[in-house]
């Protein structure tokens, strides 16, 4: 004798049962609506063939009206997928249409000043809260960093 989840109110009863394959409870194979020769013989050919319970099968009627949304939403998604996908193989094949147009000379002469720039930058010092002298006579560079040097020094001093 077995509980089940068909006949609540039978707690206990001698008729032969399954097993619902949705949540595992007992259900009398009369109240899914099978003889106990043609579940065993049916469940024997092929596990495919699945028995669910009256309380399983009314949840899963609830979701069955949702499969229409959800198809249709599936079809957007893959739209929406699919658009995606065109858009990315214009700019990857505008990418590459552009790479091989594009002057290497110019290129060249980019990283060349960039290099340059770096190397003359190499030794800078950079202070805090101090302009960047924007002179361009050499001479005034190196009063105004001879001045600024000399504050330093002054700071460094008073530093115990």
């Amino acid at each position: 004798m077995s509980s089940t989840v068909c006949c609540p109110s039978s707690a206990k009863s001698n008729k032969p049962t399954t097993q619902c394959d949705v949540c595992r409870g007992n259900v009398h194979y009369a109240c899914v609506g099978l003889t106990e020769t043609d579940a065993i013989t049916t469940r024997a050919k092929s596990r495919a063939i699945k028995v669910v319970c009256n309380k399983c099968s009314s949840n899963i009627d609830r979701f069955v009206d949702r499969i229409p949304i959800i198809e249709n939403l599936k079809m957007e998604f893959t739209k929406s997928l699919e658009e995606m996908k065109r858009q990315f193989d214009e700019k990857l094949a505008s990418l590459k249409t552009n790479s091989e147009s594009f002057d290497s000379a110019k290129l060249t002469e980019s990283v060349i000043q960039e290099v340059k720039g770096r190397q003359s930058r190499a030794k800078n010092v950079i202070i805090f809260n101090f302009n960047e002298s924007t002179n361009a006579n050499r001479e005034d560079k190196i009063a105004v960093t001879s001045k600024l040097l000399g504050w330093v020094a002054l700071e460094i001093t008073l530093v115990p």
